[in-house]
Protein backbone atom coordinates (compact mmCIF):
# COMPACT_ATOMS: atom_id res chain seq x y z
CA UNK A 1 0.00 0.00 0.00
CA UNK A 2 1.63 3.12 -0.81
CA UNK A 3 2.07 5.57 1.78
CA UNK A 4 -0.63 8.94 0.52
CA UNK A 5 -3.39 5.65 0.26
CA UNK A 6 -2.17 4.89 4.21
CA UNK A 7 -2.54 8.72 4.82
CA UNK A 8 -5.68 8.37 3.74
CA UNK A 9 -6.43 5.65 5.46
CA UNK A 10 -7.34 3.31 2.72
CA UNK A 11 -6.46 0.02 3.56
CA UNK A 12 -5.33 -1.20 6.61
CA UNK A 13 -7.58 0.23 9.28
CA UNK A 14 -7.36 4.57 10.40
CA UNK A 15 -4.50 5.52 10.17
CA UNK A 16 -3.14 9.43 10.11
CA UNK A 17 -6.18 11.27 8.57
CA UNK A 18 -8.58 8.87 9.99
CA UNK A 19 -7.12 9.65 13.61
CA UNK A 20 -7.04 13.20 13.17
CA UNK A 21 -10.88 13.37 11.91
CA UNK A 22 -11.97 11.47 14.38
CA UNK A 23 -9.86 13.36 17.54
CA UNK A 24 -11.46 16.69 15.28
CA UNK A 25 -15.10 15.07 15.24
CA UNK A 26 -14.34 14.32 19.45
CA UNK A 27 -13.49 17.26 20.38
CA UNK A 28 -16.08 19.29 18.17
CA UNK A 29 -19.17 17.18 19.50
CA UNK A 30 -17.88 17.47 22.84
CA UNK A 31 -17.15 21.38 22.83
CA UNK A 32 -20.34 22.01 21.30
CA UNK A 33 -22.87 20.53 24.19
CA UNK A 34 -25.69 22.99 25.26
CA UNK A 35 -24.11 22.56 29.32
CA UNK A 36 -20.83 25.07 28.14
CA UNK A 37 -23.42 27.71 27.26
CA UNK A 38 -26.19 27.34 29.61
CA UNK A 39 -26.43 30.15 31.94
CA UNK A 40 -27.01 27.74 34.71
CA UNK A 41 -23.92 25.66 34.17
CA UNK A 42 -20.49 26.89 31.77
CA UNK A 43 -22.23 30.21 30.48
CA UNK A 44 -19.47 30.20 27.77
CA UNK A 45 -20.34 32.81 24.94
CA UNK A 46 -22.07 31.87 21.62
CA UNK A 47 -20.05 34.05 19.59
CA UNK A 48 -17.38 32.49 17.45
CA UNK A 49 -14.45 33.51 19.32
CA UNK A 50 -15.91 31.87 22.45
CA UNK A 51 -16.94 28.58 20.78
CA UNK A 52 -13.86 28.54 19.15
CA UNK A 53 -11.62 28.65 21.90
CA UNK A 54 -14.09 26.12 24.36
CA UNK A 55 -13.01 23.60 21.08
CA UNK A 56 -9.65 24.41 21.11
CA UNK A 57 -9.14 24.03 24.59
CA UNK A 58 -10.22 20.46 23.59
CA UNK A 59 -7.74 20.02 20.80
CA UNK A 60 -5.12 21.21 23.37
CA UNK A 61 -5.80 18.53 25.20
CA UNK A 62 -5.84 16.11 22.72
CA UNK A 63 -2.72 17.62 21.00
CA UNK A 64 -0.46 17.19 24.51
CA UNK A 65 -1.22 13.49 24.60
CA UNK A 66 0.08 12.63 21.27
CA UNK A 67 3.35 14.20 22.21
CA UNK A 68 3.94 12.08 24.81
CA UNK A 69 3.04 8.70 22.93
CA UNK A 70 5.92 6.59 23.98
CA UNK A 71 8.35 4.73 22.00
CA UNK A 72 10.33 5.88 18.62
CA UNK A 73 7.86 4.43 16.27
CA UNK A 74 4.59 6.11 18.61
CA UNK A 75 6.07 9.39 19.07
CA UNK A 76 6.50 9.72 15.19
CA UNK A 77 2.85 8.56 14.40
CA UNK A 78 2.14 11.09 17.01
CA UNK A 79 3.34 14.23 15.66
CA UNK A 80 2.23 13.39 12.29
CA UNK A 81 -1.47 12.76 13.52
CA UNK A 82 -1.25 16.39 15.27
CA UNK A 83 -0.21 18.06 12.40
CA UNK A 84 -2.77 16.87 10.77
CA UNK A 85 -5.55 17.35 13.31
CA UNK A 86 -4.54 21.10 12.89
CA UNK A 87 -4.73 20.93 9.37
CA UNK A 88 -8.19 19.56 9.77
CA UNK A 89 -9.35 22.34 12.03
CA UNK A 90 -7.85 25.75 10.27
CA UNK A 91 -9.92 24.03 7.12
CA UNK A 92 -13.19 23.34 9.52
CA UNK A 93 -12.49 26.58 10.90
CA UNK A 94 -12.59 28.38 7.74
CA UNK A 95 -15.54 26.82 6.66
CA UNK A 96 -16.97 27.70 9.95
CA UNK A 97 -15.93 31.80 8.80
CA UNK A 98 -17.50 31.06 5.57
CA UNK A 99 -20.96 29.83 7.38
CA UNK A 100 -20.93 33.04 9.67
CA UNK A 101 -21.50 35.50 6.07
CA UNK A 102 -17.67 36.41 5.28
CA UNK A 103 -17.31 37.50 1.72
CA UNK A 104 -14.68 34.61 0.59
CA UNK A 105 -11.95 37.49 -0.30
CA UNK A 106 -11.60 38.00 3.72
CA UNK A 107 -11.79 34.20 4.79
CA UNK A 108 -7.92 34.14 5.04
CA UNK A 109 -8.11 37.64 7.05
CA UNK A 110 -9.95 36.32 9.74
CA UNK A 111 -8.55 32.70 9.09
CA UNK A 112 -4.76 34.35 10.64
CA UNK A 113 -6.13 36.78 13.40
CA UNK A 114 -7.98 33.01 14.48
CA UNK A 115 -4.69 31.32 14.02
CA UNK A 116 -2.93 34.05 15.95
CA UNK A 117 -4.89 34.13 19.44
CA UNK A 118 -5.42 30.09 18.72
CA UNK A 119 -1.41 29.79 19.35
CA UNK A 120 -1.36 32.48 22.11
CA UNK A 121 -3.77 30.41 23.99
CA UNK A 122 -2.18 27.14 23.03
CA UNK A 123 1.52 28.74 24.46
CA UNK A 124 -0.29 30.16 27.23
CA UNK A 125 -1.80 26.78 28.56
CA UNK A 126 1.63 25.36 27.63
CA UNK A 127 3.22 27.17 30.17
CA UNK A 128 0.76 26.61 32.89
CA UNK A 129 1.63 23.31 33.14
CA UNK A 130 5.06 23.88 33.68
CA UNK A 131 3.86 25.23 37.16
CA UNK A 132 5.48 23.51 40.07
CA UNK A 133 2.15 22.57 42.15
CA UNK A 134 -1.29 21.39 41.04
CA UNK A 135 -3.06 24.30 42.50
CA UNK A 136 -0.59 26.84 40.39
CA UNK A 137 -1.03 24.95 37.21
CA UNK A 138 -4.91 25.29 38.33
CA UNK A 139 -4.49 28.95 38.51
CA UNK A 140 -2.83 29.53 35.61
CA UNK A 141 -5.40 27.62 33.55
CA UNK A 142 -7.86 29.90 34.83
CA UNK A 143 -6.38 32.67 33.59
CA UNK A 144 -6.08 31.47 30.08
CA UNK A 145 -9.91 30.59 30.10
CA UNK A 146 -10.93 34.03 31.26
CA UNK A 147 -8.79 35.66 28.98
CA UNK A 148 -9.86 33.17 25.74
CA UNK A 149 -12.62 31.33 26.73
CA UNK A 150 -14.85 33.76 28.71
CA UNK A 151 -13.48 36.83 26.58
CA UNK A 152 -12.34 38.91 29.93
CA UNK A 153 -16.24 39.25 31.09
CA UNK A 154 -15.96 40.88 34.32
CA UNK A 155 -19.06 39.08 35.28
CA UNK A 156 -17.97 35.75 34.98
CA UNK A 157 -17.63 34.47 38.49
CA UNK A 158 -14.32 33.36 39.39
CA UNK A 159 -15.18 29.97 40.89
CA UNK A 160 -16.98 29.44 37.47
CA UNK A 161 -13.31 30.05 35.70
CA UNK A 162 -11.94 27.76 38.49
CA UNK A 163 -14.13 24.84 37.43
CA UNK A 164 -13.17 24.91 34.06
CA UNK A 165 -9.55 25.29 35.11
CA UNK A 166 -9.65 21.88 36.76
CA UNK A 167 -11.64 20.45 34.29
CA UNK A 168 -9.06 21.08 32.06
CA UNK A 169 -6.12 19.81 34.34
CA UNK A 170 -8.10 16.95 35.21
CA UNK A 171 -8.91 16.01 31.33
CA UNK A 172 -4.77 16.72 30.93
CA UNK A 173 -3.87 14.03 33.71
CA UNK A 174 -6.84 11.35 33.37
CA UNK A 175 -5.96 11.32 29.21
CA UNK A 176 -2.19 9.97 30.22
CA UNK A 177 -3.72 7.07 31.12
CA UNK A 178 -4.71 6.42 27.83
CA UNK A 179 -3.38 3.88 25.90
CA UNK A 180 -1.34 4.88 23.31
CA UNK A 181 -2.67 2.88 20.59
CA UNK A 182 -6.03 4.18 21.23
CA UNK A 183 -4.90 7.80 20.90
CA UNK A 184 -3.53 7.07 17.26
CA UNK A 185 -6.34 5.19 16.63
CA UNK A 186 -8.58 8.31 17.65
CA UNK A 187 -10.37 6.63 20.08
CA UNK A 188 -10.52 9.18 22.94
CA UNK A 189 -13.56 10.18 24.71
CA UNK A 190 -13.96 13.31 26.91
CA UNK A 191 -15.30 13.68 30.69
CA UNK A 192 -18.68 14.93 31.26
CA UNK A 193 -18.95 19.00 31.63
CA UNK A 194 -18.34 19.51 34.77
CA UNK A 195 -20.72 20.62 37.56
CA UNK A 196 -20.12 24.73 37.59
CA UNK A 197 -20.61 26.30 40.89
CA UNK A 198 -22.34 29.52 41.08
CA UNK A 199 -22.67 32.07 43.72
CA UNK A 200 -25.49 33.35 44.92
CA UNK A 201 -27.14 36.00 43.60
CA UNK A 202 -24.59 35.37 40.21
CA UNK A 203 -25.84 33.52 37.21
CA UNK A 204 -28.22 30.97 37.66
CA UNK A 205 -29.00 32.60 41.42
CA UNK A 206 -31.46 34.84 41.18
CA UNK A 207 -29.49 37.99 40.30
CA UNK A 208 -28.10 36.48 37.00
CA UNK A 209 -31.71 34.84 36.02
CA UNK A 210 -32.93 35.58 32.51
CA UNK A 211 -29.76 36.56 31.67
CA UNK A 212 -27.76 34.79 28.36
CA UNK A 213 -24.07 34.54 27.70
CA UNK A 214 -23.19 37.25 24.55
CA UNK A 215 -23.41 36.45 21.14
CA UNK A 216 -21.96 38.59 18.79
CA UNK A 217 -21.16 39.07 15.35
CA UNK A 218 -18.23 37.47 13.00
CA UNK A 219 -16.58 40.87 13.61
CA UNK A 220 -15.62 40.07 16.97
CA UNK A 221 -12.69 37.77 15.50
CA UNK A 222 -10.66 40.77 15.30
CA UNK A 223 -11.64 42.34 19.03
CA UNK A 224 -8.05 42.32 21.28
CA UNK A 225 -6.10 40.90 17.79
CA UNK A 226 -4.67 43.74 16.66
CA UNK A 227 -2.90 45.14 19.82
CA UNK A 228 0.66 45.90 19.72
CA UNK A 229 3.30 43.60 18.92
CA UNK A 230 3.78 40.99 21.63
CA UNK A 231 6.76 38.57 22.04
CA UNK A 232 5.90 35.51 24.18
CA UNK A 233 8.81 33.20 25.36
CA UNK A 234 8.16 28.96 24.35
CA UNK A 235 9.98 26.25 24.33
CA UNK A 236 10.32 23.94 21.73
CA UNK A 237 9.62 20.07 21.31
CA UNK A 238 14.01 20.02 21.62
CA UNK A 239 13.99 21.81 24.75
CA UNK A 240 15.24 25.25 23.05
CA UNK A 241 13.87 28.55 23.69
CA UNK A 242 12.12 30.85 20.95
CA UNK A 243 9.89 33.50 20.99
CA UNK A 244 6.95 33.53 19.01
CA UNK A 245 5.12 37.39 18.36
CA UNK A 246 1.13 36.98 18.97
CA UNK A 247 0.42 39.44 16.13
CA UNK A 248 2.48 38.61 13.54
CA UNK A 249 3.07 34.94 14.48
CA UNK A 250 6.99 35.62 13.54
CA UNK A 251 8.95 32.97 15.48
CA UNK A 252 12.85 33.41 15.96
CA UNK A 253 15.23 31.89 18.40
CA UNK A 254 16.28 35.54 19.50
CA UNK A 255 14.35 38.37 20.23
CA UNK A 256 14.21 41.99 17.90
CA UNK A 257 16.59 44.27 19.54
CA UNK A 258 14.80 46.31 22.06
CA UNK A 259 12.30 43.57 22.33
CA UNK A 260 10.59 42.30 25.69
CA UNK A 261 8.77 38.76 26.31
CA UNK A 262 5.26 39.36 28.01
CA UNK A 263 4.17 37.24 30.82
Amino acid sequence: MSAFLRKLGIGGGKTTLGASRSLLFNCKSHASHEDWFSVNKGWVGTDFRSRHSILLTHIWLIHKRLLLCGDKSAKKQGLAIQESMFDELWDDTSIRIREAGINELSVNKYLTQVQGYSFKACVELDEALTKPTRDEKVEEIAGVMWRAVYNKRDEVEEDRVLTLADYVHNEHTSLLQVPDDAVLEGRVAFSPAPTFRARPGGPGHGGGQGKTPPSTTIEDLLAGAEGKDEWKKATAATGRTYYFNVKTRETRWDLPEGASPVN
